[in-house]
């Protein structure tokens, strides 16, 4: 049987955290997640869709050091020919992802906050 718990995973550049839910919903109940100083927070009812089977999982998955690919080189796309624009680039923030066990394709009916991490940039 299946019970209500939260995990987290930890990887080199992302951290997964994954919040399960079973068996009854309140209609106004808030999911908050937080995963390396990234909050997301919703509605259970904005992740199950309208066909509720009991079971509801929500995965949020923050991704760290993707600047660290940014090395400045760019593709032409019409020789595809890679060209050295000569600058450096940096994310401000971790990149975030969230995923549903819901498989219904809708728009969601409800917003999905989200607050991100300010990562520190130095310039030399």
């Amino acid at each position: 049987m299946i019970v209500n718990r939260q995990i987290t995973l930890w990887f080199t550049f992302s951290d997964l955290k994954i919040k399960v839910h079973h068996g009854d919903i309140s209609a106004n109940e808030r999911l908050m997640l937080n995963v390396r100083g990234n909050n997301m927070e919703l509605y259970w009812r904005t992740a199950i869709g309208q066909n509720y089977s009991g079971i509801a999982a929500v995965g949020f998955f923050a991704y760290s050091n993707l600047d660290s690919i940014l090395d400045g080189d760019f593709v032409d796309e019409e020789c595809g020919k890679r060209e050295k624009m000569g600058m450096n680039y940096w994310i401000n923030s971790d990149v975030v992802t969230v995923t549903t066990a819901n498989m219904q394709k809708t728009k969601l009916r409800e917003p999905v906050n989200f607050t991100l991490r300010h990562n520190e940039v130095c310039f030399f």
